[in-house]
């Protein structure tokens, strides 16, 4: 994100204290929130438009031919929790990592990092948009197969039904919205800030290393096809 140079009129690059820091992120945040907001808003838009390819999902009994599939053992249904705690521990970690210029001297400021990462998901989400809304896989979840209760979802009644996104069931039981991977979007944006501006060498290998984890559990708990997570490190 931005290094502390062409500042504001303000804000100082060497701020020792806890309080000059924080009046530095405002100042910066000042001519950025608008970004901000319109990022954070826009995840609520992704949301809509993943819940309408949830109702558009059209299950089949088996999933499609995929060679991730054969090379990579399937996980059992009690373990595919671990994808979701990975991705959760790395997603926290990050978010808690991106809110540290607030407490010591850092060489990026906190509102330019998430005025620049929520761009970059805004760009990555629209396309991801376009691709699951234009091309429908069946889904590869146990949940996503023909004659489950949560492969499919009821038509709406009402168009301002389309607008009010069950969050809980979308994380839960979501099925059509495949290409890409929303999950490795997310994870690898952000391992990807912290590889260019985060200092720990150590820190940034594990990162990198979860991530690839992250890919192949993934493709074990079928969430995903193979070319859902490929085209997301993409």
């Amino acid at each position: 994100m931005e290094q502390f140079h062409k500042l504001p009129f303000g804000v100082t690059s060497n701020a020792t204290s806890t309080r000059q820091r924080i009046k530095n992120e405002l100042l910066l945040l000042r001519s950025r929130w608008h970004i901000i907001l319109l990022g954070l808003a826009f995840q609520y838009v992704h949301g809509i438009f993943t819940q309408l390819a949830y109702r558009m999902h059209q299950p089949t009994g088996q999933p499609l031919h995929d060679i991730g599939f054969e090379l990579i053992p399937e996980l059992p249904a009690d373990a595919r929790w671990v994808s979701e705690a990975i991705f959760t521990a790395l997603l926290l970690s990050f978010i808690a990592w991106s809110f540290t210029p607030l407490l010591a001297q850092r060489s990026f400021s906190t509102a330019v990092l998430w005025t620049r990462l929520l761009t970059v998901l805004v760009v990555c989400q629209s396309l991801r948009i376009l691709s699951f809304s234009s091309t429908q896989l069946p889904g590869p979840a146990p949940h996503c197969h023909a004659g489950t209760l949560t492969a499919t979802r009821p038509p709406v009644t009402a168009w301002w039904q389309h607008l009010v996104v069950d969050v809980r069931r979308q994380v839960a039981t979501s099925c059509g919205d495949l290409i890409f991977s929303s999950h490795m979007t997310f994870i690898l944006t952000g391992v990807l800030a912290y590889t260019h501006y985060g200092s720990k060498r150590l820190v940034k290998a594990a990162a990198w290393a979860a991530a690839a984890v992250l890919a192949l559990l993934i493709i074990a708990a079928r969430k995903h096809y193979t070319v859902d997570v490929v085209i997301a490190w993409s």
